[in-house]
């Protein structure tokens, strides 16, 4: 559905904005089944309760195709532009998962130059099924004249990592062999990464080691989007401190991880309420964690090494290379608990790279990347927004 147009937005400083007040209205009681519906602007409205169910099963029905594709079930031969293309790359021994959809051929003169958006997904999804499908789809049908490529997180995909490489694996492993993927599919064509949640730290790693590579092999990259980020600062000197607090507080990094353990349930109960075809869908990667229960414990290890790799923040000081070596773009939700408490760093983020972006959008919590084709139409205005 369609977010607001950019007049809407009202500026509260150079470069953070918010969606103007009013957009969303409180949820009345859920458990007496009573709704509120929320401005058609926000592109967050409530189903009405009879419509719910069926909506719903619609998209259970997508997750069942969903997982049919995942398993190489059916003749997939004759799929058609946007349906995005399965190619592995081995890295250091590790197993690489890329869905690819090339640049619409009616939009574009040479496809082999197109900007490629590279997305990076949540730590815990599953390339090509679910959520991680859905926001792969919104991408190439918003971005018909870009090739689209998904980048599985290694150990989470079809192929896992022995379960103490998993739990010891660092992040900055994973940017480096993401930077050798992203150099070979990208070739000398611009590039925008595009993150979400945890996978921040992973973009922010892999375009510092661009950063700092050398003559033809630095890739490159244009724009660093963030959505929902969750990356705490580390190391910030004292006289550029701007809370009390960082990520070199471990007992401060617990604390705001609870916080979001228990903002998720409400989370995903507004946006079944809102979206339920959507969550419907998203269901697939349950349905593949279920259908490949020898490969739960390899999983869940490789997602607690991620999770513990991500709560150890990123230097201050990369996170600056980063902010003034790009066109940064964050969106976050104005409910998310790890947004509100990287507000201070977001606005000090602002000052060290002014061309930085953060938009806070009013009546969104943690999960953004559900509401696909709203947050697209977010950060495309965002790019619009640039030369301004």
């Amino acid at each position: 559905m369609a977010v607001a147009p950019a007049e809407l937005y009202q500026p509260q400083s150079p470069s953070l904005r918010l969606v103007e007040p009013g957009s969303v209205q409180e949820i009345g009681d859920i458990l007496g089944y009573t709704y509120i519906p929320q401005s058609k602007e926000n592109g967050c409205d409530l189903v009405g309760l009879a419509q719910l169910p069926a909506a719903y099963l619609r998209g259970l029905g997508q997750a069942a195709s969903h997982l049919l594709h995942h398993y190489n079930i059916g003749d997939q031969s004759d799929a058609e532009w946007p349906y995005p293309q399965k190619r592995e790359f081995n890295v250091n021994g590790h197993i690489l998962e890329a869905h690819i959809t090339e640049a619409n051929p009616e939009m574009v003169v040479k496809p082999e130059e197109a900007t490629t958006q590279f997305i990076l997904l949540g730590l815990g999804e599953i390339p090509g099924v679910g959520s991680s499908y859905l926001w792969h789809m919104d991408n190439a049908i918003g971005y018909p004249d870009r090739r689209v490529v998904t980048l599985s997180t290694p150990g989470m995909g079809r192929h896992t990592l022995p379960i103490r490489d998993g739990y010891n694996r660092l992040l900055e492993e994973t940017a480096a062999e993401d930077f050798e993927v992203v150099r070979e599919i990208a070739g000398d064509s611009p590039v925008n990464i595009v993150s979400d949640s945890l996978s921040t730290k992973r973009a922010f790693l892999l375009s510092a080691i661009n950063l700092a590579a050398r003559g033809e092999s630095q890739i490159d990259i244009r724009r660093v989007k963030a959505l929902a980020p969750a990356m705490g600062a580390r190391n910030v000197a004292e006289e550029e401190r701007f809370t009390d607090v960082s990520a070199d507080d471990k007992k401060f990094i617990q604390g705001e991880t609870n916080k979001f353990y228990r903002h998720m349930p409400g989370n995903i109960l507004h946006e079944l309420l809102a979206r339920p075809e959507a969550v419907g869908a998203c269901t697939a990667v349950l349905g593949a964690y279920a259908l490949s229960p020898h490969k739960l414990p390899f999983r869940a290890a490789t997602l607690a090494g991620n999770v513990r790799s991500a709560q150890e923040g990123v230097d201050w000081e990369l996170i600056k290379e980063v902010a003034r070596g790009h066109r940064l773009h964050i969106l976050a939700g104005a409910d998310d608990p790890l947004a509100k408490a990287q507000k201070e760093q977001m606005q000090a983020i602002i000052k060290q790279a002014p061309g930085t972006q953060v938009r806070i959008l009013e009546g969104y919590g943690h999960v953004l990347t559900i509401d696909g084709p709203g947050m697209v139409e977010h950060l495309t205005q965002m790019e619009l927004d640039e030369a301004a």
